[in-house]
């Protein structure tokens, strides 16, 4: 896993926990020949073959055949959630009111801050998403059911390991967790900023980039606009 100074891509030191982190599927390209793909009798396959597309690399790869011949598939990967991350910070240190952040960001951190560390647990955007038609699957047999899957698992391990007591480094800031409130759809975990070891950064997910299914997508997207 990747390591930087503010802390944006995991957080831990033998045992790191996502904060925000994409998930993006191995690549693979899903051909397109001409002869099951064009034509109203193919209007099926040609569909199935656009979703197993688009659930690897988006929507970018819906173009199958263009009048100069064949289309590849473009793209980077899809990026979607791993429905954890911080989504909010308490600046204690300047008595500055909380703030609960909707996109990717990196603010400054000082002795006694506080920051909530949010487990997603409600599946519903992915479901929705999966049925949707214009940027999801709807009317194929594509799904992510094995993104699900993966996702209990890395959601448990997190639930397991952000015991109260337990210390956490985040980039340079050594976090403390004092409380947690778990709820049906969600587990807050609060945190207390104990020491700072040099850069004193936080990255923060944002609660769209956790709790939406392309939040992760939206939020590279913003990045690559700033």
């Amino acid at each position: 896993m990747a390591y930087t100074p503010s802390g944006d891509t995991t957080f831990g030191v033998s045992t790191p926990i996502h904060n925000g982190t994409v998930f993006k599927y191995n690549w693979e390209v899903i051909s397109a020949p001409f002869s099951s793909t064009k034509g109203s009798e193919n209007r099926t396959a040609r569909n199935e073959i656009i979703a197993q597309r688009r659930k690897i690399a988006g929507i970018n790869a819906d173009t199958l055949h263009d009048v100069n011949g064949e289309q590849g598939q473009p793209g980077e990967g899809r990026a979607y959630s791993r429905r954890m991350g911080f989504i909010y910070l308490e600046r204690k240190s300047l008595n500055q009111a909380g703030v609960n952040y909707q996109y990717k960001r990196t603010e400054p951190v000082e002795l006694g801050d506080i920051a909530v560390f949010e487990i997603y647990l409600n599946d519903q955007a992915w479901t929705d998403h999966v049925a949707e038609q214009e940027t999801g699957f709807g009317g194929s047999e594509v799904n992510l059911a094995d993104l699900k899957n993966a996702a209990d698992g890395w959601r448990q391990r997190a639930s397991d390991l952000l015991t109260i007591g337990s210390r956490w480094v985040c980039g340079a800031v050594s976090w403390m967790v004092v409380a947690r409130a778990d709820r049906q759809d969600e587990t807050h975990v609060t945190m207390e900023c104990v020491a700072i070891l040099g850069d004193k950064r936080l990255g923060i997910a944002g609660y769209a980039t956790v709790r939406e299914a392309l939040g992760a997508t939206k939020a590279l997207e913003r990045a690559a606009q700033a």
